[in-house]
């Protein structure tokens, strides 16, 4: 039976079981779990990953055997929409999202039923999903896949036929069917992980430590810099950049060991500012495991095995502090084997939190911290129709939807403002542009050169004025 479980009817019990400090700034909507998975290698969930579709939120959750797509739009009241067999039960499974496709993969297959690459067409939300490619043509199995949006192209990792490097696909031609665009070894031998923008691949190496590839010819890498020993260093993971770009946030997946900060300003002299880590069951024992950090608006968000859902302000990169957490399995009360919580997903629109648990399934989380108040340039999505906090300055944004290469203009009923400020983010929340708009010849042209084709918000603001728009380019 497929059910969700609300605050009080699941943690109530589980606190009874655990004297430490369940949450700290962080509050459970919902959990969702399936009683009646099947458990492989003591384990039933594994990763999760998020995306937006048609102003609706939806989270990808992976089991041993299955691909769940659960909408969260309604983040106390998850609903499963569809869920799709792999070819065999698999400990890891990851996913990630491009158009409107997602693509999954796992790090386990058999002779019989080679596991591959999966792709799942969800344009036909809210109401299904459907599998539209599976095939191990590229690989039976990947420890980990990427994908470097801005460029179209999908990273895999640990997999099966280039264990010692990565494989690359071009999505951008017909993201149902990728095209291989390469296959090739790297110097830092197997790739656990990888973490792509704008063509850089920051890959997690395993104990040979973290290397950066340009990856802009991807047949002939290029090596632009590389960290191969540190203090007390474990088995390089993962990692995510910072907002900036400036600086990468890695962790090792060795007990005891902290997430690092490492400064990539200087790619000829790579070097970690600072380290930080949980012990929610310290000081009695402090050998946690960090598993899976991701950045967002200067926090770094971290799945971290039995310490559960983690939340650290690195605005002050030399300073970490940890500000938020939720424990998602509290039976787990020692710092071994590898329980607890699997992954985080924290680019929703929403600002919702979304974590998966081994056991426990879905968890959907709030951080008021990390929700803007109105006027702030990130915007507070999702958004169905314009806001506006000064009625009389109606809003035209046009044309809209603009083709890629149109020209785009905004009129303002009263434009004695002259001059806008304007931003541009996508559903992500990531700010693609900002810009000035000034008056000229009766509107304000926008400049939107080079941003690909998609669903946009828009901010508009000015001396008290605040609009948000939703702009569709073609």
């Amino acid at each position: 039976m497929k059910t969700f479980f609300l605050f009080l009817v699941l943690w109530t019990v589980l606190f009874l079981n655990n004297p430490a400090q369940t949450s700290q700034n962080l509050t459970l909507k919902a959990n969702w779990q399936d009683q009646n998975l099947p458990i492989h290698a003591g384990l039933i969930y594994n990763d999760v990953w998020g995306f937006v579709y048609g102003y609706r939120e939806y989270a990808i959750l992976g089991s041993a055997g299955q691909t769940h797509f659960i909408e969260v739009t309604d983040p106390a009241s998850p609903v499963e929409v569809a869920r799709f067999a792999g070819a065999v039960n698999s400990i890891w499974r990851d996913f990630k999202t491009f158009s409107h496709y997602a693509y999954g993969s796992a790090d386990e297959t058999s002779q019989t039923s080679p596991s591959g690459l999966q792709i799942f067409d969800y344009s036909g939300l809210p109401n299904s999903v459907s599998k539209v490619y599976d095939s191990p043509i590229f690989f039976e199995r990947a420890h980990n896949i990427y994908i470097d949006e801005k460029s179209g192209r999908l990273y895999a990792a640990g997999t099966d036929t280039r264990p010692n490097g990565l494989i690359v696909l071009d999505l951008n031609a017909d993201p149902a069917n990728p095209n291989l665009l390469a296959s090739v070894n790297l110097p830092g031998g197997y790739v656990h992980d990888v973490h792509v923008r704008n063509n850089i691949a920051y890959c997690s190496h395993g104990f040979n430590g973290m290397y950066i590839y340009d990856m802009t010819n991807p047949t002939n890498p290029i090596l632009i810099g590389n960290i191969t020993s540190y203090p007390n260093q474990g088995y390089n993971h993962s990692s995510w950049l910072t907002d900036d770009g400036n600086f990468l946030v890695f962790a090792d997946e060795s007990f005891g060991r902290p997430l690092r900060i490492l400064d990539i300003t200087d790619l000829n002299n790579l070097s970690i500012v600072s380290t930080f880590k949980s012990h929610l069951v310290g000081p009695s024992a402090t050998n946690s495991m960090a598993h899976n950090p991701f950045v967002r608006n200067g926090y770094a968000f971290i799945a971290y095995y039995q310490d559960g859902i983690q939340i650290f302000d690195i605005n002050d990169v030399l300073e970490p502090r940890q500000i938020a957490w939720y424990d998602t399995d509290t039976t787990n009360i020692a710092y071994t084997g590898y329980d607890g919580a699997w992954g985080v997903y924290p680019f929703l629109p929403s600002h919702n939190i979304l974590g998966s648990d081994q056991t426990f399934g879905l968890f959907i989380l709030e951080f008021d911290d990390l929700k803007p108040a109105i006027g702030n340039t990130q915007p507070d999505f999702p958004f169905d129709e314009t806001q506006i906090t000064n009625l009389a300055k109606p809003i035209r944004l046009f044309p809209n939807p603009v083709n890629e290469g149109e020209n785009l203009h905004l009129t303002l009923e009263n434009d004695s403002l002259r001059i806008l400020r304007s931003v541009i983010y996508d559903l992500n929340g990531k700010e693609v542009r900002k810009t000035s708009l000034v008056y000229e010849s009766g509107d304000y042209p926008v400049d939107i050169s080079g941003i690909p084709p998609g669903i946009y918000a828009m901010i508009i603001t000015g001396e008290n004025f605040y609009a948000r728009k939703k702009l569709v380019i073609r």
